[in-house]
């Protein structure tokens, strides 16, 4: 007779299988399979088979959803869905989107994960390319106050604050600086779509 399951292995079960279901999604999308296409035309076809792949919790229990990973010898870069930090399947798919960005920009640019300046130009690239800073997807955040002027280069900034929080140990008016150094450029380049989609 086979081992008991716990109630808490259960959920870490169904929490990896609801995963793989937004994963399977997303590869359906439009925007993410264009962006795999387009890594293959800079040069950097897709490695393997789980590229995008979907992993319990990240390190240090932070409350991220995803990340990119280049991984040591840039020979098996993987994007990351958190099983446990899990959004409903739209933020999930736009997640794969944020992080697919920067895997193109690590395929195209010669990104250096411990340079500010690189990696707050990405943040921007991802933030802005992604989607997940459409009204429809703020208002699932909940920013229903929100502005209507200017909101998307806004909430790109903000959405790019935040995640150079959780790459450096910086403070706010470093990170404002750095963000302030690049942002005109970095939100002006929309590789690889021509236009903000």
């Amino acid at each position: 007779m086979g081992a008991k399951v716990s109630h808490a292995d259960e959920k870490k079960l169904d929490k990896m299988k609801i995963c793989q279901r937004h994963k399977e999604e997303a590869l359906k999308d439009k925007r993410v399979k264009f962006m795999i296409k387009s890594m293959a035309a800079f040069g950097c076809p897709i490695p393997q088979h789980d590229f995008i792949r979907c992993e319990r919790e990240p390190p240090g229990g932070q409350l991220v959803t995803g990340a990119f990973d280049i991984g040591d010898d840039k020979e098996r870069p993987k994007v990351i869905l958190y099983a446990n930090n899990l959004q409903p399947t739209t933020l999930s798919i736009h997640t794969i989107r944020h992080e697919l960005v920067h895997a193109l920009d690590y395929c195209k640019y010669d990104v250096d994960k411990e340079n500010m300046k690189h990696v707050a130009c990405t943040e921007v690239r991802a933030a802005s390319l992604s989607g997940e800073c459409d009204a429809s997807i703020e208002f699932l955040r909940s920013y229903s106050t929100m502005s209507f002027n200017n909101h998307h280069k806004r909430c790109v900034r903000r959405r790019s604050a935040k995640s150079l929080q959780y790459s450096f140990d910086a403070s706010e008016k470093q990170i404002k600086d750095t963000l302030d150094s690049v942002f005109n450029d970095c939100y002006a380049d929309t590789s690889p779509f021509g236009i903000i989609p």
